[in-house]
């Protein structure tokens, strides 16, 4: 009797709130009635009294508007999301813990923007100033904006052994000096702070600030995410984290007291596919330290000793290991502050394996210091290519501006411009495809192919090149424009270009052309297998090698309006030319794979000027 009596009550309970047992989506209106019921008609004021009555599975709905409020998802798998999105919906904490706290099962946020919180105590620190995952099984906060929060572990958003992902979202200028004593806080992940389980996917993360490690994100995996313009002493983009295809850029190890900071873009971490891009560091690598990088991108990040009593190491990276990594334009300068000499431009310490380090600058080591190498390239360095490395195999060390190699040990199996004793060296011009363009590819030509340590081989089972390339009979490097054209008798240039690539044995589709010739007048293309020139020849500049030269070809300008005007063409289809189709016998030194021709177009102009003279191609004969 009792039973029936109770179920009759509990039917009645749930008929006059209108169904709450049915109801699956709750509706929120900062504007709504002060009674509300979270229907549609009558949607509740607050966010909070809609995931009260929330059950697993439900979403909240929540309409524009600022809404000042903590949240907490109170161990409920439910989706709350914005109608309007985070520009036009913003959740504020007022400074008072943690503005969302998503706590146990797989609860989503969406589309908000979340500020103004302080973070969640625990014994020891405070956690998750914007969003808090709390021991979540794998929560879910996307297509939001967390700005402007602060906490000691993750002044955005924090993760306590917490599984989830962060995805589509903005994590900006969250921690530093605006909030009280934070100077005196040891302070780390300004944007985010977490573990490996935690996943920052597509975000931007910007103008964070922490006090000791990862400005941008501390201890998370991270993937295709921009990080910029962060702080912190070290790692000021990312710490101990786990990267994949994100761009690292304008960040700055720094610190509050003035004392020691090192590494502007990451410490600690694993990069894939990433790119570090002008970050800085007061003290030790600008871009990246006691990190693992593979094939990233270490471009023109800066380390400029200014703290005493530390050295100045690490232009690019510091004590890491990098492979199928390109090192560019990276800098590091001690003696500017009277301090030790900057060591390492582009890395200092620990090992590279297939890199290529180019234009990098230090007062000692402009390639490399300390570091061991192997097949890899340091050229065009503006100092010595490599300094006190201990170990340097099957590499390419060439047209550095100061040494070549300085205080290294063993150097075996390695091109080095000037010579260097040891097994196997040779000193040789390594015929790279088009080291202007830093193509630095061997062509077929080159005496690196099969020159490096015969007891090792390369992918396709011959012995070992010399250089982060093996040979690749298969590659087609494009053509290239070069030289300085001769003006014409209307004072123009004639401008050459080409539509195709040259391959061995085709008999069409490599054209050749340049405009601003004389209608009518005849012209010859200059080709000669033997290199580039720069001669005076004519009034203009003869650009492609005279030693050796084939006659040109002779052709007839077409199109054009006539009388004195400069508008008509030259153009031939050059693989049609080489393989004889036009007349004459085939060009075999043209047609052969990974011969490098160089062409340029000779034509009659009138008496004052003489002649016409473009600019040169240098082409190579592909597969």
């Amino acid at each position: 009797m009792f039973a029936l009596r109770f179920s009759a009550a509990l039917a009645f309970v749930f008929t006059a709130t209108g169904g709450v047992c049915a109801q699956t989506t709750w509706w929120v209106d900062v504007n709504g009635p002060a009674h509300g019921n979270g229907s549609a008609a009558e949607p509740f004021r607050r966010i909070q009294s809609a995931i009260d009555v929330a059950t697993h599975s439900d979403v909240v709905r929540v309409q524009p508007g600022t809404y000042n409020e903590k949240l907490d998802f109170v161990m409920k798998t439910i989706r709350v999301e914005s109608v309007a999105g985070a520009g036009a919906t913003t959740i504020r904490a007022n400074e008072i813990g943690s503005v969302v706290r998503l706590r146990g099962g797989t609860p989503v946020l969406s589309g908000f923007t979340v500020e103004n919180g302080s973070g969640t105590p625990s014994p020891y620190d405070t956690f998750g100033g914007g969003i808090l995952f709390d021991h979540t099984a794998n929560a879910r906060v996307e297509n939001c904006v967390i700005r402007n929060n602060y906490a000691d572990k993750g002044d955005g958003i924090a993760g306590l052994d917490a599984h989830g992902v962060i995805a589509n979202c903005t994590i900006e200028q969250n921690g530093g000096s605006q909030y009280p004593g934070w100077c005196m806080t040891i302070d780390d992940g300004g944007g985010v702070y977490g573990t490996l389980d935690l996943l920052v996917d597509s975000c931007l993360i910007q103008n964070n600030k922490a006090t000791l490690a990862g400005g941008g994100v501390y201890g998370c995996s991270v993937a295709n995410c921009l990080v910029q313009n962060n702080y912190a002493s070290e790692g000021a983009g990312l710490s101990r984290c786990s990267a994949v295809a994100t761009l690292i850029q304008h960040n700055t190890a720094d610190s509050c007291d003035g004392s020691y900071a090192a590494a502007g873009g990451a410490d600690r971490s694993t990069l894939e596919y990433c790119q570090l891009i002008d970050n800085y560091a007061w003290d030790l690598a600008g871009g990246a330290s006691d990190s693992t990088l593979r094939h990233c991108l270490v471009q023109g990040n800066l380390a400029l000793g200014a703290v005493e009593g530390y050295e100045t190491l690490g232009g690019g990276t510091a004590n890491c290991i990098a492979e199928d990594c390109w090192y560019e334009g990276n800098d590091i300068r001690g003696t500017s502050h009277g301090l030790p000499p900057g060591e390492g431009g582009g890395a200092y310490g620990g090992r590279a394996l297939r890199c290529v380090f180019v234009d990098n600058t230090a007062d000692y080591g402009a390639g490399t210091a300390n570091c061991d190498l192997d097949r890899c390239l340091v050229i065009g360095n503006q100092g010595e290519g490599v300094a006190a490395s201990a170990w340097v195999s099957c590499s390419i060390v060439r047209g550095n501006l100061g040494s070549e190699i300085v205080d290294s040990g063993y150097v075996a199996w390695t091109n080095v411009e000037g010579g260097w004793p040891g097994t196997g060296n040779i000193d040789a011009d390594p015929r790279f495809w088009n080291p202007a363009a830093k193509d630095f590819r061997l062509a077929g030509d080159s005496p690196c192919i099969d020159s490096g340590d015969p007891l090792r081989t390369d992918p396709d089972g011959s012995r070992m090149d010399m250089g982060p390339f093996p040979y690749d009979p298969t590659h087609c490097p494009t053509a290239f424009v070069y030289c300085v054209p001769k003006t014409n008798s209307c004072g123009g240039q004639p401008l050459i270009t080409f539509s195709g690539s040259m391959h061995a044995g085709a008999t069409s589709g490599f054209v050749i052309s340049t405009s601003g010739a004389r209608s009518g007048k005849g012209g010859l293309l200059l080709y000669s297998p033997n290199g580039s020139a720069n001669t005076p020849f004519q009034g203009g500049t003869l650009c492609v090698a005279a030693q050796g030269m084939a006659r040109g070809l002779q052709v007839t300008s077409a199109g054009g309006s006539g009388g004195l005007a400069c508008d008509a063409n030259f153009s031939i289809d050059w693989a049609e030319f080489s393989s004889g189709n036009l007349g004459g016998g085939p060009q075999p030194f043209l047609n052969a794979i990974g011969q490098r021709v160089n062409v340029q177009w000779w034509g009659r102009d009138n008496q004052v000027v003489g002649c016409l003279l473009s600019a040169a191609i240098q082409y190579a004969v592909c597969p």
